[in-house]
C-alpha cells in the first residue's frame, strides 16, 4: 500500500552527530595551537580552523535540509519501504527500521497526525498522514513488532542551564590552554580563533546536556517509560487521565499521580505528547469491545448503529482502540467484523478496505475471512454476517 504525503522530512542525526563532533574537534585543536604559544606553522592552524568550521556549517545546513517540506510519500513493495520526498526516491529495508509510530497534531481539532520512523542508521523520517486510520494501517503494513511501536522524546536542560555549562566550559577551556602556554601569557586571540572559541564553549555545553538533564521519555505501544532515579514503566491500562501542568506532563492513576519534567521540550511538542499518550491510554470512557458485538440484532440495525456512531463515536473510544480491535486475533469474530464496520463507514481513502482485505487472507476461520472479504468488497450481505454472529 501507498501513502501519499504534501509534507516528508529527513534529519540524517548520525550524520549530522559526525560532522558535529568533527567541527568541534577541529576548532578544538586550532584554538589549543593559536592560544597556547606553540610553535607551528601558522597554515596548520588555519586547516583545522577551516575543517572545524566547515564541518559545523555541514551540520547545519544538513539540519536545514532535512526539515524542509517537501512532497512525496511511503509505499510498501515486498520486503522494502520505498520513500519518496521532493521526487527523489530512497530504498530502505523493511529490517533496518528500528521503531515507528504517530504522533498526533498538537492542535485537537487537526485530524492530521505524523507518521515518525527511525532506521538503524540514525536517520529520522517524518511524514505526514491526513488522518490517524491512514498512519495506523501503514505502520501495520511495515510489520514492526509492539516494542518498536514507540517515539523517544529528548528532555534536555533549559537555555539558562545551557548556557551556564558553556560557561563553565569556556572558563575551563581557559584555564587549560593558559596552562599548555608552560607560563607564557598567550597571545590575544584574532576575531577567528575568540569565534572558535566561542563556538566551542557552546559546542561543549550542548554535549554536556545529556549527563545533566532528564533522561529521555520513551512513549511506546504498551506503556510509558522513563527514569526517576531507576527506571520507571507506566502501562497504558492504569493511566486514567493525562494533562500538562506548568510544563509537567501529569499521569493519574487509581493509586498515584506521576508527574514527568518535560524539560526544554517545545510547547507544541509538549500538547503532542499529551494527546499522544491519551489516545493511547483511551483516556475517557473506557472502550469495550463488545460495542461492536452484534449481541442478536437484525444486521442493518448492527451496520445503522455502527455507522452513526452511537456504539463507539459518541462515547468517544479512539481510532487506535477500534483498530487494535480489529485487529486482536483473540476477540471475538462478530467484534472484529463490528469493528471493521465502524472504521470502513467513513474510510475516504480506502486504506481501511484494504487492510480488512488482508485480514480476509489471513483468517483461518472460514466464515470471518468471508465476511471481511465481502467487506473490503463493499459487498457485504446480511446472511453471511448473521451467520458470524450465531457462530460466536
Amino acid at each position: 500500500m501507498a501513502l501519499l504525503s504534501p509534507v516528508v522530512r529527513r534529519v540524517a542525526r548520525r550524520t549530522q552527530r559526525w560532522l558535529v563532533h568533527a567541527g568541534l574537534g577541529g576548532l578544538g585543536a586550532s584554538v589549543a595551537l593559536a592560544l597556547a604559544s606553540i610553535h607551528v606553522d601558522a597554515p596548520l592552524v588555519d586547516v583545522l580552523s577551516a575543517l572545524g568550521f566547515a564541518s559545523l556549517a555541514g551540520a547545519a545546513a544538513l539540519g536545514a535540509e532535512g526539515r524542509r517540506k517537501l512532497p512525496g510519500g511511503l509505499r510498501v513493495e515486498g520486503d522494502r519501504l520505498t520513500i519518496v520526498r521532493g521526487g527523489h526516491e530512497t530504498q530502505l529495508p523493511l529490517a533496518d527500521l528500528e521503531s515507528g509510530l504517530l504522533v498526533p497534531s498538537p492542535r485537537a481539532e487537526d485530524p492530521r497526525c505524523t507518521v515518525e520512523l527511525r532506521t538503524r542508521d540514525g536517520d529520522l523520517w517524518q511524514v505526514e498522514a491526513p488522518y490517524e486510520a491512514a498512519g495506523q494501517a501503514f505502520l501495520a503494513e511495515l510489520g514492526l513488532a509492539p516494542e518498536q511501536r514507540r517515539v523517544r522524546i529528548e528532555r534536555h536542560v533549559g537555555v539558562g542551564t545551557l548556557l551556564a555549562l558553556s560557561t563553565v566550559a569556556g572558563g575551563a577551556l581557559a584555564l587549560l590552554l593558559g596552562q599548555l602556554g608552560l607560563g607564557a601569557a598567550p597571545p590575544w586571540p584574532d576575531p577567528l580563533t575568540a569565534l572558535a572559541c566561542a563556538l566551542l564553549a557552546l559546542g561543549v555545553g550542548l554535549e554536556s546536556r545529556d549527563p545533566f538533564g532528564p533522561p529521555p521519555l520513551d512513549i511506546g505501544a504498551d506503556g510509558v517509560a522513563w527514569r526517576e532515579g531507576r527506571p520507571v514503566f507506566l502501562p497504558y491500562r492504569a493511566i486514567r487521565a493525562a494533562r500538562l501542568e506548568r510544563g509537567d506532563l501529569v499521569l493519574e492513576t487509581d493509586e498515584r499521580t506521576r508527574r514527568i519534567d518535560l524539560g526544554s521540550v517545545r510547547p507544541g511538542v509538549q500538547r503532542a505528547v499529551q494527546r499522544l499518550v491519551s489516545r493511547l491510554a483511551g483516556v475517557g470512557e473506557r472502550p469495550d469491545a463488545d460495542r461492536f458485538a452484534r449481541r442478536g440484532r437484525r444486521f442493518d440495525e448492527w451496520v445503522a448503529d455502527l455507522k452513526t456512531g452511537s456504539s463507539y463515536r459518541a462515547a468517544r473510544v479512539p481510532r487506535a482502540r477500534v483498530l487494535e480491535t480489529l485487529e486482536d486475533a483473540s476477540a471475538p469474530a462478530d467484534q472484529r467484523l463490528g469493528a471493521a464496520l465502524a472504521l470502513a463507514a467513513d474510510d475516504e481513502q480506502g486504506v481501511v478496505r484494504a487492510r480488512v482485505a488482508e485480514l480476509a487472507r489471513s483468517c483461518a476461520d472460514p466464515d470471518l475471512a468471508l465476511a471481511l472479504e465481502e467487506l473490503a468488497e463493499d459487498r457485504l450481505r446480511a446472511e453471511t454476517a448473521e451467520r458470524l454472529g450465531e457462530a460466536t
